[in-house]
């Protein structure tokens, strides 16, 4: 009888195939998608008001292989309708806990307002994917209450997580493990 249970258990698997890392539910795309490349890239400090300094760092994460393609600001150029990226931005602010401004384990939200707050803070987010022949960006700002970004484990080159984009029906969730891409001289 176990085995009965075990074969139905594997077909069912079979079927609907593996759990995706990140599910997308937007108004032009409902799916899962399995993460096969996820990088993030630490940017120069910048000046902020009243002394203070932020220094941004860019996830990109793709259910493609982006090796070899020519990278904008957010990665490569869609070019088939099963293909997704996934682009966000931590802003982390020279507090006083924090001078060095590098990520940390937590959970994060927008700031209220444009790199305002102190802290590691969303910055930016964007979901691309493609239809009616183009790329087609799906864009919030980190401030959406329902939204946040909570880091689970920070290495020098290797940062893991869970994102929660949500406004209204739509949203994007899931888990990622990003490595650090560094970034080439011009």
């Amino acid at each position: 009888m176990k085995a009965k249970y075990a074969f139905v258990l594997c077909l069912l698997f079979a079927a609907c195939g593996p759990p995706a890392d990140i599910t997308v539910k937007l108004e032009k795309k409902n799916a899962g998608m399995t993460i096969k490349s996820a990088t993030f890239s630490v940017g120069e400090s910048r000046d902020l008001s009243g002394g203070r300094e932020f220094r941004p760092y860019t996830f990109l994460l793709t259910n493609f292989d982006p090796a070899g393609k020519d990278l904008d600001a957010y990665g490569p150029e869609l070019t088939s309708p099963e293909q997704i990226k996934i682009h966000f931005n931590l802003v982390v602010d020279s507090s006083e806990d924090n001078k060095e401004m590098k990520l940390k384990t937590g959970s994060f939200k927008g700031a209220s307002s444009n790199y305002g707050d102190k802290g590691i803070t969303i910055n930016s987010f964007r979901v691309f994917t493609f239809s009616d022949g183009s790329e087609q960006v799906f864009a919030r700002m980190g401030s959406n209450q329902d939204s946040f970004v909570k880091l689970t484990s920070v290495k020098d080159d290797t940062v893991s997580g869970e994102i929660a984009f949500v406004d209204g029906k739509e949203s994007v969730t899931g888990k990622f493990t990003a490595k650090m891409i560094k970034k080439k001289d011009n």
